[in-house]
């Protein structure tokens, strides 16, 4: 029984860590051969699912796929065409995501937030390295068509200035906002967590912290201001104490942080000025979203440039980023296709219904960041299968 529990464990990590790869690691999203990988790992979960007959997951990915088919088809009518390469992708990564959570169940939240504290720890290890200037990091497993960056693999080191911490991916707000994802799935009873798994928990917040993602620096502070009442519950004094000293920290970092009160209002000033004209910011994008949502805002603009962008020909090669990825996925699948993502993650959660709200706020609030619903493990979060965990 124990090489069996180490291999499924080793199996279990393997996958976690496979997931988060082809979920934003430039190392692996950024190589030619990515495409193709998705494409094996689909057929290779499609062949399980016809060898074990997994019926209660067939059922759910068929549901979840034929929806946003349903969507794409109403585009073909609406534009006349549609990108089939686009869709198969899109639904490959469904297909992935949901199966690697959904096949995990209930070990899937305790191995994520490992997975995720380990990428922390050695992240954090390899910055204060580069931050120092002593060593200068090898370029081991080099991005492709990047070289700006010296990679690790599961580090990534830019040459941007200031130095930021992005861990493994491809931006620190995305690394934040994987980070931000095992804090809200331990929301439940979060206490108690931490009380027996401090080391992890403070990790995660130093990673945190050495992001200094804007939109990370913001949901970390909600979090915590809910964490406190939930000390509230438990012990009035001590969770009425702890706001008390949070409330004056929160308001301090966020007064005095360039990237925070600062860059939020010079990004609003400037979307305004622009006046829905294209700008990455996450302001910027959402005004200029706006326009593209209320051309088709049922089923969306669909996925490729030419009709997501249909007014705006030279956005279809060089965009620049796009900078929030809630009006993104909205423009690109309708209210429809949102609402029906957040409905069957507010479904499955493995948790109370007040935690269910927060979580789903949490996660609208994160995707007005970085372009998270273009990777499989956000696609594969309305999977989690699995009862309410008390320990990591």
């Amino acid at each position: 029984m124990g090489n069996r529990f180490n291999i499924r464990k080793f199996i279990d990590y393997f996958g976690v860590f496979i997931l988060l790869a082809i979920s934003g690691n430039p190392v692996v999203t950024r190589a030619p051969w990515y495409q193709s990988f998705l494409i094996f790992i689909g057929l290779f979960i499609i062949i399980l699912l016809v060898g074990k007959l997994r019926k209660a997951f067939f059922k759910k990915i068929s549901i979840y796929i034929a929806f946003f088919l349903g969507i794409f088809a109403v585009q073909y009518f609406n534009f006349g065409w549609n990108t089939l390469p686009g869709i198969l992708g899109f639904s490959l990564k469904c297909l992935i995501g949901g199966y690697i959570i959904w096949h995990m169940r209930e070990r899937f939240i305790p191995v994520y937030t490992n997975t995720i504290a380990f990428l922390s720890g050695v992240s954090l290890f390899f910055f204060l390295l580069s931050l120092s200037g002593i060593i200068s990091l090898p370029n081991l497993i080099p991005v492709y068509d990047v070289p700006s960056y010296d990679s690790l693999g599961i580090y990534i080191d830019s040459s941007k200035i200031p130095k930021r911490n992005q861990g493994m991916f491809w931006e620190p707000g995305a690394f934040a906002g994987y980070i931000i994802v095992a804090f809200i799935l331990n929301i439940q009873d979060f206490t108690e967590r931490f009380r027996m798994n401090k080391t992890k928990f403070i990790v995660l917040g130093g990673a945190l912290i050495s992001t200094q993602s804007t939109t990370g620096y913001i949901l970390f502070a909600l979090f915590l201001i809910i964490v406190s009442y939930q000390f509230i519950k438990r012990n009035w004094i001590v969770g009425f104490l702890i706001i008390l000293i949070v409330s004056p920290l929160i308001y301090s970092t966020f007064i005095n942080q360039e990237f925070l009160l600062e860059k939020i209002t010079l990004q609003y000033e400037n979307s305004i000025e622009k006046g829905g004209d294209y700008d990455p910011s996450r302001f910027g994008a959402l005004l200029f979203d706006i326009h593209y949502i209320k051309k088709h805002p049922l089923t969306g603009n669909g996925l490729h440039e030419k009709t997501r962008y249909s007014d705006h020909p030279h956005l279809w090669l060089d965009r620049g980023g796009h900078g929030n990825g809630f009006s993104n996925f909205i423009a690109t699948v309708g209210f429809i296709g949102m609402f029906f993502y957040l409905l069957r993650l507010y479904k499955y959660l493995p948790l109370s219904k007040e935690n269910k709200i927060v979580f789903v706020i949490l996660i609208v609030l994160l995707l007005q960041g970085e372009q998270f619903l273009n990777f499989p493990l956000f696609l594969g979060l309305p999977f989690i299968n699995c009862k309410i965990q008390e320990e990591i």
